[in-house]
């Protein structure tokens, strides 16, 4: 039982590190225009649209996440999900980019509203399996003909 709980404990402080998101800010533009400045979490404030005459233009949405304290040997990926939560991009890195062509391939085929998260996991196999991850709400992005 002591073991048990032990453990526990050690996964419990494994995850409070790479998913505490106190000090992170992110910054988010559409075809070089700041849309979004965020250090929270909030899927109402946390949102915007892209109309179709800015999808028209050569251009790309753009996120730069920036961690107040980075933690070594952790990769950060970012993720594209529609409202039923299908994963429809996916990319590892300190930033995310997406062309206007695939956003408007994406509205093409009936997808109006994307929602993008980022979470961390160690680049040590043995300890990822260990943690478990919460992924973190970036903006929700509604594409408008």
């Amino acid at each position: 039982m002591k073991i048990l709980f032990l453990m526990l404990s050690l996964m419990g402080f494994f995850q409070i590190p790479a998913q505490t998101p106190k000090g992170n800010t992110w910054t988010i533009e559409h075809n070089k225009v700041v849309r979004l400045k965020a250090t929270s979490e909030s899927e109402t404030k946390n949102s915007f649209v892209i109309k179709d005459a800015d999808l028209k233009a050569e251009g790309q949405l753009y996120i730069n996440f920036h961690e107040e304290k980075p933690l070594k040997d952790w990769k950060r990926t970012f993720a594209v999900f529609d409202t039923k939560d299908n994963e429809l991009i996916n990319y590892s890195g300190s930033s995310f980019k997406i062309g206007n062509g695939k956003l408007r391939d994406l509205r093409n085929q009936g997808i109006k509203t994307l929602k993008i998260y980022t979470w961390a996991l160690p680049t040590d196999p043995d300890l990822a399996s260990r943690i478990r991850i919460k992924r973190m709400h970036l903006c929700t992005v509604t594409l408008e003909e």
